[in-house]
Order: C-alpha cells, then sequence, then structure tokens
C-alpha cells in the first residue's frame, strides 16, 4: 500500500511566518544600515563644509573633517575617494571671502605670530598649538609649513632681521656719499630698536642660545653679518674712488659701526631701567664722527 505524508497545515503556516519574518527582518535591517550610512555621510559633508570655508581646501586634513564628524578617516573613504571629491560634495564656493586663503600670506601670519608669542613666552613656553590657534587654522596645518618649531623658529630668526635693512640698502645703493650712506643704514638700525617684535626676537635668542648655540648663530648670520657684507658691497665704489682707506678690513670697520649702533639698543631699549644723557642722534653723530676719522684718507 502507497502512503502519502501529509503536512501539517500548523506547520506550513508556521514556517511561512518564519520566513516572512526573516523576509522583513532583512528589509528592516538594510533600511536601518542605509539610514544609519546616509546620517555618517551628511556628518561627513556637514563637517567638511565647516571646515573647508574656515581654512581652506589646502590647509584642510581628512582627519581634521573626520574628527568634527566623529568617524575614522578610513571611514571616510569609504564614502569618497578623497578630498577633491568631499570638497565637490560639500558645494564650497570657490569665490568666498576667506576660502583658499594664499599660502604665502598663511605662512608669513604664522611667522608674525610666532615672533611675538616667542617674545612673550620663550621657546620653551610657546607651542604649535598657540601659535596655530591665534592664526585660525588646526595644528595638522602646520607641518604643511614648517618641521617642527625649531625650523619655525629659524625662519622666524631668518626672515624678521633682514627685510627691513635688506630693503634699505636698495636705497642705499643710490647714494653715492659715504656718510649719506651709512646715516641711512644707522638711522634703520636705531629704528630696528624701537620695534617689539625685533626686541622679542633678541630677548629669545639670548634666554635659548646657551642651550641652542644654533640659535645664536643664525642670528648672527641672517642679522648683522648678513647686513655687514651688504654693506661692503654697496661701498666698493667708495673705495675705487679712494673715498675710503685700502689698507683697512671695510666689514670688520662696518661691524664696528653697526656693533656701536646696536649697543645703545640694547643698553636702553632692550634692557629697561637704564636712562642715557644723550639721545639717538648723538649716538649716530658721534658713531659717523669716530667712522669717518678712521675710515677716510689721510689729506696731506
Amino acid at each position: 500500500m502507497l502512503f502519502v505524508k501529509q503536512s501539517n497545515p500548523l506547520l506550513c503556516n508556521a514556517h511561512k511566518s518564519i520566513i516572512i519574518l526573516i523576509n522583513c527582518s532583512g528589509f528592516w535591517l538594510r533600511f536601518i544600515m542605509r539610514v544609519k550610512s546616509e546620517d555618517i555621510r551628511i556628518r561627513i559633508v556637514d563637517s567638511a563644509k565647516k571646515i573647508f570655508s574656515e581654512r581652506g581646501l589646502h590647509e584642510t586634513t581628512i582627519s581634521d573633517i573626520a574628527k568634527g564628524a566623529n568617524v575614522s578617516p578610513t571611514t571616510i573613504y569609504s564614502y569618497f575617494s578623497g578630498k577633491p571629491a568631499l570638497f565637490e560634495a560639500a558645494g564650497i564656493d570657490n569665490s568666498m571671502s576667506g576660502f583658499n586663503p594664499s599660502r604665502a600670506q598663511k605662512r608669513q601670519e604664522i611667522v608674525e605670530v610666532a615672533l611675538l608669542s616667542f617674545g612673550q613666552k620663550g621657546y620653551a613656553k610657546t607651542s604649535i598649538e598657540s601659535i596655530m590657534r591665534k592664526v585660525g587654522i588646526g595644528k595638522t596645518a602646520f607641518y604643511h609649513y614648517f618641521e617642527n618649531k625649531e625650523a619655525l623658529f629659524s625662519t622666524v630668526l631668518n626672515e624678521s632681521l633682514v627685510n627691513l635693512t635688506s630693503q634699505q640698502l636698495e636705497v642705499n645703493k643710490e647714494q653715492n656719499d659715504l656718510i649719506s650712506i651709512l646715516r641711512e643704514i644707522g638711522s634703520a638700525y636705531l629704528a630696528m630698536g624701537n620695534d617689539p617684535k625685533r626686541r622679542a626676537v633678541f630677548k629669545t635668542v639670548v634666554e635659548q642660545s646657551e642651550s641652542n648655540p644654533d640659535f645664536g648663530r643664525i642670528y648672527y648670520d641672517s642679522g648683522i653679518s648678513a647686513v655687514s657684507s651688504s654693506i661692503c658691497k654697496s661701498l666698493e665704489p667708495c673705495l675705487s674712488r679712494n673715498e675710503i682707506q685700502k689698507d683697512i678690513n671695510l666689514r670688520v670697520a662696518i661691524l664696528i659701526f653697526i656693533m656701536s649702533i646696536w649697543a645703545y639698543n640694547v643698553n636702553f631699549k632692550y634692557i629697561r631701567g637704564a636712562d642715557a644723557d644723550f639721545n639717538e642722534e648723538d649716538v649716530l653723530d658721534t658713531a659717523l664722527q669716530i667712522f669717518e676719522k678712521g675710515m677716510m684718507p689721510i689729506r696731506l
């Protein structure tokens, strides 16, 4: 006899219900994951829009955006191929005010802020974070401009000491009279003593030169030494016109002249408390008289 196995209606219905339940669960799970994924994408784009607008394309990093969106940098790459794609998704207008600031201008701003910070707090107590906070961009962007704090300080020394005097020398080269040239140079150095930024540099170098001798070397090489060499070159026509004694070491003579001016700045401007019973014009006139009498050829 052939027996036909009868299916239990209750079991069949239960099986169907389980299948429907599984399908529904899968649908809702996919739906939830899709919503969660879209939420993460929105957070990433919102963070990118905010940071791109504040810092510009080049100063913004994926890590900065990830931190703002509370996700990992790897997660961002699951949604976007890189910064350009993310920038496009953020819909930032390239012509927005403050967008994509000039790299050279931003670098100069970092140097200017660092100069004052080093002078006010000293080298050890000045942090990269505090400098970049004042500049208005993230710490990570600092390393797009400088390798470390020492490299920044070296740049401060190089760029804050020479610019004014170099510009002054360009004017001096058009002059023919030796004393007029030296008077303008001396006046420029006396004016440097009134600049709080240069006072800040000097204060920091003095503080740090014992533990970081390179700072003292850079200060000298990029400052007085470089300037004296430039002055010597600008005075070469005076030698050819026999306005200067040929047997005098011109560079050493220029160094002595500059240092006499610089000594006035240090003693009466950088160091507080001492009162001079003479003024800047007295110092400059006397230094020029000494230089002139010592350098000019002896007329028989």
